[in-house]
């Protein structure tokens, strides 16, 4: 089930003229379609995006 954020924007997509693709719009735990980082809101969840795990260097 997607969250609210996400069926916002696609809401929001909709409004501007497009049409988005519901299968690229899942939600964080959906696996269908794989991505290259691990990466989520800081705790606050309106921070910035942190890398999970933190790069070394």
């Amino acid at each position: 089930m997607a969250s609210d954020a996400l069926l916002r924007t696609r809401q929001a997509i909709q409004a501007a003229g497009c049409r988005p693709r519901p299968e690229m719009w899942g939600g964080p735990t959906d696996t269908g379609i794989p991505v290259a980082a691990s990466c989520q809101h800081s705790g606050d969840q309106g921070g910035p995006i942190v890398i999970i795990p933190k790069p070394k260097g």
